[in-house]
């Protein structure tokens, strides 16, 4: 719990995280409620970013901008009797600076160019893509830290710009095989009764660590056809997770991979894909819904 008197400080386009803790124990928090950050600059300016549960009674809220200044924050909970949770305030305190040898602190995150067509760093430089595809990655196929951090200084050193990284239940797998596991799990706890934040805390170690070398994380919210396993409902709650956990931080978003293709040993792969195809429209409208609008 933060108060005006402790504000939370963070440089430009760097991430600040803020604490909540609940007052109520829940089976399955994600689902049963919604709390959100309020974040408002002296001009009036308002952006509205999705707290994510991290495990127990605790929930956090990660917060970045482009501008500098002091703002002020107040969550809104859909259990507004919850007072951990609804009507906490804060202050942010965001100051120039930033690493120079990282350019994503140097220059921001990936945006579109005006006009599109075209990426750029947040101040208007623009940026390249280059991409390596590490489907897997948040799994054990590479071990951490070391393998991993082997990865990532030999491909910035190729000049690779983006990793393309599954953050859910990725390709060739089945639910809840094991091929999806770290060090915290699967994603999802079994039969997607809950989320399972020890799975993403994992996955935070990881991207953060591409970060901090300035390759930027293209997140993908698992493969296709896994939507049919999990359903519309969790498929989408899933997408709000990743959004409310990794929206402050420099990456790209991507849907799916390969939204229409079936399970590979699908009895009826053709029905399969009308039945992805029918999907997807919701799936995509919902997501692009939860990603935080606003003006900082």
């Amino acid at each position: 719990m933060t108060d005006d008197t402790t504000p939370l400080r963070a440089r430009r386009y760097d991430t600040a995280e803020w604490t909540l803790t609940s007052q109520k124990d829940r089976t399955d928090p994600w689902s049963e409620i919604t709390v959100f950050a309020v974040v408002e600059d002296d001009a009036g300016a308002i952006m509205r970013v999705p707290a994510f549960w991290d495990g127990g009674r605790t929930w956090k809220v990660r917060v970045s901008t482009k501008a500098t200044g002091r703002f002020r924050l107040r969550t809104e909970c859909s259990d507004t009797e919850d007072r951990g949770l609804h009507g906490q305030t804060a202050t942010l305190e965001v100051g120039v600076g930033g690493d120079d040898k990282n350019v994503l602190l140097q220059r921001g995150p990936i945006e579109l160019r005006p006009g599109g067509g075209s990426l750029q760093h947040a101040d208007g430089t623009p940026f390249h893509w280059f991409a390596d595809t590490w489907w897997m990655l948040t799994s054990e196929r590479v071990a951490w830290p070391d393998d991993f951090q082997r990865l990532i200084d030999h491909r910035v050193e190729q000049g690779f710009t983006v990793a393309q990284i599954v953050v859910g239940f990725p390709p060739d797998t089945t639910p809840f095989d094991g091929r999806d596991a770290n060090a915290g799990g699967s994603p999802w706890l079994p039969d997607y009764r809950s989320i399972n934040p020890t799975h993403f805390q994992a996955v935070d170690r990881r991207l953060k660590a591409m970060i901090d070398r300035g390759l930027v994380p293209c997140i993908l919210g698992g493969w296709g056809y896994h939507a049919l396993f999990m359903g519309t409902d969790r498929f989408i709650a899933h997408w709000r997770y990743l959004v409310a956990r990794y929206a402050a931080w420099p990456v790209i978003w991507c849907l799916a991979g390969e939204g229409a293709m079936p399970y590979y040993l699908s009895a009826d792969p053709a029905g399969d894909t009308e039945r992805l195809r029918a999907i997807w429209p919701e799936i995509a409208r919902e997501s692009a819904r939860s990603i935080p609008t606003g003006g900082h």
